[in-house]
């Protein structure tokens, strides 16, 4: 059983018997034991599960794309965001099991959830990274189709891989610096921490989210202009077209993903700057925030589990190679 501190007519009085997080008394808008329901299902079995699954799914993502190589650019911020996304996936499944009101009523055990609590700064931080590479992929295939000649100066594996590390430095700094200066208990208020998460989840979540709308209606407006071009010239443009098609459309549906899930997240946030008592811990509408909560990892996970489909079904070479590493059987039949 747990007890909480609470003011009573100016006197500091104990309260025993309850195992609740702290709320005033105000009757919420939706109760304690709905949001209990969502984090049910939402945590404890669809974003538990998917992220299972989606460690399955990276890891051979990354083995694919070790096989295949890093002579084209893309290669490497697809490989990049393969373990981003395993990671996402490894903390979405650990943090949410550490995190669990069950764990947390058994034996009195708090340390579980203050340590799922704690985890989340590095999905966080690791959220981020995959954030600016999905960026980044979309800027690259938006350099291809803007600068076609002089895209191989401008884009090069080297200025890549130097571009991925910049940015998991500067998210893996101010996750080093809310552990360093805030430090547990992780669920107290603390303005510097609202500080670093400022500066490493949401203005890069916004900014990302920006850029990746932005250049993936580019691209969708360059695609279909491209496509009705050229099949108004004389039939040997085809294979060009169709290497066009296959190059840009794995970018647009991997792209396409990261809006569609990131949404609830971005909605999240411009939710509670529009309206800052739509927190976590508002006594009114606290549950009802958790509820949504409970939906950004849901779409996180699916996000971070099902971009192997895009590259196995879009890539040739992608299919290919993961044939040739899990489907052996079938490659020495044929």
């Amino acid at each position: 059983m747990a007890t909480i501190p609470t003011m009573v007519e100016g006197n500091l009085t104990t309260v025993v018997n309850t195992t609740k997080p702290e709320r005033p008394f105000v009757t919420p808008l939706v109760s304690y034991r709905v949001y209990l329901l969502f984090a049910l299902v939402n945590d404890h079995f669809l974003a538990c599960s998917i992220s299972l699954f989606g460690m399955f799914t990276n890891s051979a993502n990354i083995a694919v794309f070790l096989r295949m190589g890093f002579a084209e650019s893309t290669n490497i911020s697809f490989f990049a965001l393969s373990i981003i996304d395993l990671l996402i996936c490894f903390y979405t499944f650990t943090g949410k099991l550490l995190y669990s009101y069950w764990l947390y009523t058994l034996h009195g055990n708090y340390k579980t959830r203050e340590a799922g609590h704690g985890s989340t700064f590095i999905a966080f931080a690791t959220t981020g990274v995959g954030a600016w590479v999905t960026a980044i992929i979309s800027l690259e295939r938006c350099f291809c189709i803007m600068f076609p000649l002089k895209v191989k100066t401008i884009i090069t594996r080297r200025r890549i891989v130097l571009l991925i590390l910049v940015m998991t430095v500067y998210q893996a700094t101010f996750a080093c610096l809310i552990y360093a200066q805030t430090g547990p208990p992780y669920h107290q208020h603390s303005e510097k921490r609202i500080i670093y998460l400022l500066c490493s989840l949401t203005g890069p979540s916004f900014f990302c989210f920006a850029v990746v709308l932005v250049a993936t209606s580019f691209l969708v407006i360059k695609l279909k202009q491209t496509m009705k071009m050229r099949s108004q010239i004389a039939s040997q443009s085809d294979k060009a077209m169709s290497k066009e098609r296959k190059v840009v459309r794995p970018v647009i549906f991997i792209c396409v993903i990261f809006i569609v899930c990131f949404f609830p997240n971005v909605a999240k946030l411009l939710s509670t700057i529009v309206y800052p008592k739509f927190t976590l811990t508002d006594p009114y509408l606290g549950w009802l925030s958790n509820i949504f909560y409970t939906f950004t990892f849901v779409f996180q996970a699916i996000s971070s589990s099902t971009n192997i489909f895009v590259y196995y079904h879009m890539s040739s070479k992608f299919k290919e190679t993961f044939r040739s590493l899990f489907c052996k059987s079938n490659a020495q039949g044929k």
